[in-house]
């Protein structure tokens, strides 16, 4: 697996001219997945699935930075988004010189980066949004968890309408999404949405299902999917 990788820095160092720092970020980044792999028994690029990708980004996003203990937080947002471009370009290139059969990085998604909120709202609009209801009735629970999850993964309106239950992998911190052209992304999520669909899920939906209700997460009142207008 080193030898790929190093093909991949060349790469980058000779053909793509990028920066020495650039250069140390990805050996760096992908030098753990590389750590990682080996530890769970893949020793060649080939025998790496998307399935392998995700659980290693699971692992990511759990592990403590350096220099913290137990009790220390979690990666942030911007080194997870990191991993997961690391891993992106590297597939890419794997791909196209046939050192892998396909590119499984491909739909991996890179969780939104808070530079690009919108310059409108400033911090304390963005607290009073997701600030939790005082009355928390199932309606309220679910626009909570909608705004929790918009807000952490940059899904589309569609994309949040069309959401289903099988595809919530809460306990590893993902969501798998249909996008454009009928493409399934992953798209990792962030402890404050996990949280909010979960206690939806739990305390909410419940509520709102009727006897025709679809598999949809999120539903109106009325035990619907959202409107296309909505």
């Amino acid at each position: 697996m080193n030898a790929a990788l190093e093909d991949f820095l060349q790469h980058i160092r000779h053909e793509k001219g990028q920066s020495i720092q650039t250069q140390k970020t990805y050996a760096t980044l992908l030098g753990r997945f590389v750590q990682w792999a080996e530890s769970n028994g893949l020793a060649e690029w080939e025998s790496v699935n998307r399935k392998h990708l995700t659980e290693f980004l699971k692992n990511e996003r759990n592990r403590k930075p350096q220099g913290q203990g137990e009790q220390g937080d979690q990666l942030s947002p911007e080194s997870v988004y990191l991993q997961i471009a690391a891993l992106r370009a590297f597939y890419q290139f794997a791909a196209s010189e046939e050192i892998v059969p396909a590119n499984i990085a491909e739909n991996l998604s890179l969780p939104r980066r808070w530079k690009r909120l919108p310059k409108a709202l400033s911090d304390i609009d963005i607290e009073k949004l997701l600030q939790a209801p005082t009355q928390s009735s199932a309606s309220e629970l679910c626009t909570t968890a909608i705004l929790e999850l918009a807000y952490a993964s940059g899904l589309r309106l569609a994309e949040l309408r069309n959401l289903r239950l099988e595809q919530l992998q809460l306990k590893d911190g993902f969501v798998t999404v249909i996008g454009k052209g009928n493409k399934e992304r992953v798209v990792p999520l962030g402890q404050p949405a996990i949280e909010a669909i979960e206690h939806y899920l739990r305390v909410g939906r419940p509520e709102l299902v009727k006897s025709r209700t679809p598999a949809n997460v999120f539903l109106t009142k009325r035990g619907t999917s959202f409107a296309q207008n909505t």
